[in-house]
């Protein structure tokens, strides 16, 4: 999977920004792929079930095509920039 287009889009956003509220912090954090056991609707018994289940290929690429055409475009479209949005990764996630 060629990511160079999708890493250079998150790269403006690491960046925090302050914008009219010093005070509140907002973190977005959104899961991806990432393998624990428990609180998904389809339960495994090992990690490694768990991860041959995430990091199947057809998976993945259905899950990045989402993830560019919902979750990216509305991070990127923020008009208040003061906040931090982390993207939560398994070790094991293949490139």
């Amino acid at each position: 999977m060629d990511n160079a287009p999708f890493a250079q889009k998150l790269s403006n956003i690491t960046e925090p920004h302050r914008g009219k509220n010093d005070q509140m912090q907002v973190i977005g954090l959104c899961r991806f792929s990432y393998p624990a056991l428990g609180g998904f609707q389809r339960e495994h018994e090992t990690i490694e079930q768990r991860k041959a289940f995430l990091y199947d290929e057809a998976r993945l690429k259905h899950r990045l095509r989402l993830f560019r055409a919902f979750n990216l475009p509305s991070i990127l479209a923020q008009t208040d920039r003061d906040f931090q949005y982390l993207i939560l990764i398994g070790d094991d996630l293949p490139v």
